[in-house]
């Protein structure tokens, strides 16, 4: 039982780690570790980083003073030969034009072996060693292709030990440098409606990270003015650390979208990545080929008021499904109402179904529609009122993100605010009692945090607000170990 939980353990990890194609991983085959002096031959898929061209899929590692033979550095060292003459690889992400420089230990066990090392298709070099000592070889190697993943195989060529293909080509301490971290934009358009000003531009970094770098992200163009969003500072600190070329390490950009009043036309802000410092690059992050250097985001304007009273607009999950609901409490020369929908992925909203209207009335009137399927992601709804002369106008687009089976719905308004920051909670789960508030500033300090009861449906306030200074903030709202979400908002 105890070697299962280490093996599961253990891919785990390394699936975690195998996306950083930036890095060359378990360069010495420490991992995993073997105990006393012995070895033992291992399926691939234990051993961290590493795969075999042997149909067993096995390989051999040593444990340095087996049979006198000391590692060259660490405590274990792999036998290419394992139960056969093979090939031990790795990949990993390289950028057109980049030079690397690679450093290998070899050497013989019952005599002078014979390996290779071929880095995307071209055999840099052969190397014959005998038992006495560990040899060092290096060399340089320059990728004239294209961005892209390129195959590093350590191949065993010959040995000593003659028809026992299972003897010899001991290797060690292999060292790949001049691969700097790659920094780009992790896709090149996205939009959101100005009410919800979400889909915040985000960069992907892949690789290794050795100490604090920044990128600037600047404004090079759109139609959006400074009253259209803040945007704090476009020089972007990227910290120390591993970065797997995903969402999962991405770094936001601190831009806010502000909910003016304005009827106006989409607008639009166009970034550019520029000035790395020395110690990443601008680069294919992802290593898709396409090094997205530029990033256009739209603003979808949606600020304009039905000709009748409205009193609510609303979207409610229910497991795939959305029930739309509004009221209104006049209603003069009212014809119908248009449902439009946006699904995930697109920058359109697409006319659903019609809904009679009642004509002129001063009595509540209360209207739903309920759309079924829909896939996960982000929806977005609006009603477009028309008159029976042909006059229309639209409500301000809800939002729901459709996660099946976590139907719950959190948004924060007015923005921008002033005194009192209201939070209107829906559909939370019924064993959810409280929420924790924390609101951050624009460096990154918890500049207040409090704990409020909520409910299955409720509106909290938070009070705090009106004494933070002017500027940009983000509010944490955790529900429990259920689920965190993150807003933000302008205090003016």
């Amino acid at each position: 039982m105890k070697s299962q939980i280490f093996t599961i353990l253990l891919i785990v990890l390394f699936n975690q780690l195998q996306a950083q194609t930036r890095v060359i991983f378990n360069t010495s085959f420490e991992s995993p570790s073997i105990n006393g002096a012995n070895y033992r031959q291992l399926d691939e898929s234990l051993i961290e980083g590493w795969e075999t061209t042997s149909p067993d899929a096995k390989i051999e590692l040593w444990t340095s003073g087996f049979h006198n033979v000391p590692a060259q550095e660490g405590t274990q060292f792999a036998e290419i030969n394992a139960t056969q003459a093979a090939t031990l690889y790795q990949e990993l992400c390289l950028q057109q034009g980049e030079t690397i420089q690679w450093s290998l230990w070899h050497r013989g066990r019952s005599g002078v072996d014979h390996m290779s090392l071929t880095i995307g298709g071209q055999v840099q070099d052969t190397f014959a060693t005998g038992r006495s000592a560990w040899a060092n070889y290096t060399g340089s190697y320059t990728h004239t292709g294209g961005s892209g993943m390129v195959l590093f195989e350590f191949r065993a060529v010959s040995t000593a030990a003659g028809q026992n293909s299972s003897v010899g080509n001991f290797l060690d301490n292999i060292v790949i440098t001049g691969l700097l971290p790659t920094v780009e934009f992790l896709i090149d358009t996205a939009s959101s409606p100005e009410a919800v000003g979400d889909n915040i531009p985000m960069l992907i970094i892949n690789g290794e990270v050795l100490t604090n770098q920044t990128v600037e992200v600047d404004v090079i163009g759109g139609t959006a003015d400074a009253k259209d969003y803040s945007y704090t500072t476009k020089s972007i600190m990227i910290p120390a650390g591993m970065y797997d070329g995903t969402i999962n390490t991405g770094i936001v950009i601190p831009l806010t979208i502000v909910d003016d009043d304005d009827v106006e036309a989409n607008e639009t802000i166009q970034f550019g990545l520029s000035n790395a410092s020395t110690g990443i690059m601008i680069g294919d992050a992802n290593c898709d080929g396409i090094n997205i250097d530029q990033h256009n985001y739209t603003i979808l304007n949606d600020d304009v008021d039905l000709p009748v009273e409205l009193l609510y607009f609303t979207a409610q999950s229910e497991n795939e499904n959305v029930l739309l609901a509004w009221a209104t409490a006049t209603e003069i020369n009212n014809e119908k109402f248009e449902i439009e929908h946006m699904a995930p992925e697109t920058e359109e909203f697409v006319v659903v179904n019609t809904i009679a209207g009642a004509g002129t009335t001063q009595e509540r009137q209360e209207y739903n529609h309920k759309l079924y399927n829909l896939a996960a992601g982000m929806h977005y709804f609006r009603i477009k009122q028309i008159d029976f002369d042909g006059a229309y106008t639209y409500s301000e687009a809800v939002a729901i993100n459709m996660e099946h089976n976590m139907p719950m719905t959190v948004n924060v308004f007015p923005n921008p605010v002033g005194e009192v920051l209201n939070v209107r909670i829906n559909g939370l789960d019924k064993d959810i009692d409280n929420m924790q508030v924390r609101i951050v500033n624009m460096q990154g300090q918890v500049v207040h945090q409090e704990l409020l009861a909520v409910n299955n449906t409720t509106k909290q306030e938070i009070y705090a607000v009106q004494n933070l200074p002017e500027g940009a903030y983000t509010v944490l709202l955790n529900f429990g170990n259920a689920r965190q979400v993150i807003k933000k908002f302008i205090k003016k």
